[in-house]
Parts: C-alpha cells; structure tokens; sequence
C-alpha cells in the first residue's frame, strides 16, 4: 500500500503498529518511513477488502474496527486462589 501522507504525520511506521484504512484496522509488517513529501510504502495485514479511494484518510491515532464475541460461550471465569482471569475470543465485523 503506498500512502501519502500530510505533513502532522511524516515520520517512521514501524512493524507492530496499527493503521486504520476505512473501516478496516490492519497492522504495519515491516519497518518504513515516509520521504519529505509524505509518500511511503507500507507492508501490511490484512489484506485490505476493498480498494480506498485516492486521497482517502488513513487513521494513524487510535485506529478502531468493530469486533463481536466469536461464540455465546465467551464469559467463563477461570478462578484459581487470589487470580482471575477472563480470556474472550473475538472476530472483526466486517462493515
């Protein structure tokens, strides 16, 4: 994905960070940083769903999707004494 990007948010991705493109979240594979004219080539997954327009945003502070609980069996309590732990399992809505 190559993206251009205005002038607040030139600077460095690194692998691990999360971006919004639409509606979709995905995450930076791999290092990258953007040249003086805000261009940069960025590795990422998921593959996105749809192609966005030119010039469409990309979130780069507090990306968010929208996730639903994989199952109705999602809120058993593992108790142990003094622990708790509550695991979820979670898959994205795709809007």
């Amino acid at each position: 994905m190559v993206a251009n990007l205005t002038a607040n948010v030139i600077g460095a991705f690194l692998a691990g960070d999360m971006i919004g493109v639409g509606t979709q979240l995905c995450m930076v594979t791999a290092d990258a940083n953007s040249d003086n004219a805000g261009i940069a080539t960025l590795s990422i997954e998921a593959p996105l769903r749809t192609s966005p327009a030119d010039l469409s945003a990309i979130t780069v502070t507090k990306p968010t999707a929208t996730f639903k609980l994989k199952d109705d069996n999602q809120a058993a309590w593992r108790v142990q004494p003094v622990l708790y732990s509550l695991a979820l399992t979670c898959e994205e809505v795709f809007v």
